[in-house]
């Protein structure tokens, strides 16, 4: 194991895509996220909060989340409310590899989640 340097470092940008088994036998993929779209969500919530809109941060995470075989997202910024009719027992199990994929942990998930 070596220490890395800044190229190296920011040479590690590739996302990583799993493929994520739903009841059934069908599948689908999920991809890791960039910083900036963590953060992204986690102002985006934190502002909603403070307006008092509904945060839709389960749709947001499974948005920018979900992806085919490639990496490449499957549904925009604008079509999360798509995933409203989304079975809430495959949402949960794609939510969970997500969370894990963007780096979120529990103890983070559930400040999220509090209104």
């Amino acid at each position: 194991m070596s220490a890395l340097d800044r190229v190296g470092l920011l040479g590690r940008g590739k996302r990583r895509v799993v493929e994520v088994k739903l009841p059934g036998g069908d599948v689908a993929y999920v991809r890791s996220w960039t910083e900036r779209e963590r953060t992204d969500l986690e102002c985006r919530v934190n502002r909603e909060k403070t307006t008092g809109l509904a945060p839709n941060f389960r749709r947001r995470v499974l948005v920018v989340g979900l992806c085919d075989a490639d990496g490449n997202r499957l549904f925009l910024d604008t079509e999360e409310d798509l995933l409203a009719e989304l079975d809430a027992p495959d949402a949960s199990i794609l939510m969970d590899k997500c969370w894990k994929l963007a780096g979120f942990n529990f103890k983070e998930v559930a400040e999220l989640e509090k209104n």
